[in-house]
């Protein structure tokens, strides 16, 4: 997964987390982090982290698809500037052309660019 500069928070997240205590809602959100940073899920392998298990299933899955979204439209915004520039390229180009041609016809003989 690439490196994120973020990940979105949903409002229904907040109220499934309100659920928990301090604690816990804070490592969740902490772990949310970490993930969005550096792709690394946590791990809730005690049998009291039920609840962390389930929840995270639910908020990685979000997470992931979010981040997909995200790369989509970054990549066909790049791709949206990269035509636009080789357009403005190709158009620049050819008004260079016109400028050329215009001044060698409007040129009296013997004068020198």
């Amino acid at each position: 997964m690439a490196k994120r500069k973020g990940f979105m928070m949903y409002f229904e997240w907040v109220d499934m987390m309100r659920e928990l205590d301090g604690e816990t809602f804070k490592r969740l959100i902490l772990d949310m982090r970490v993930y969005a940073d550096t792709g690394r899920a946590p791990e809730y392998l005690k049998e009291e982290e039920k609840l962390l298990r389930m929840a995270w299933a639910l908020l990685q899955n979000r997470m992931d698809g979010d981040a997909e979204r995200y790369a989509d439209i970054v990549q066909k915004r790049k791709e949206a500037a990269e035509k636009r520039w080789e357009q403005e390229r190709q158009e620049k180009a050819a008004r260079s052309r016109e400028d050329l041609l215009r001044s060698e016809r409007t040129r009296r003989p013997g004068q020198y660019l």
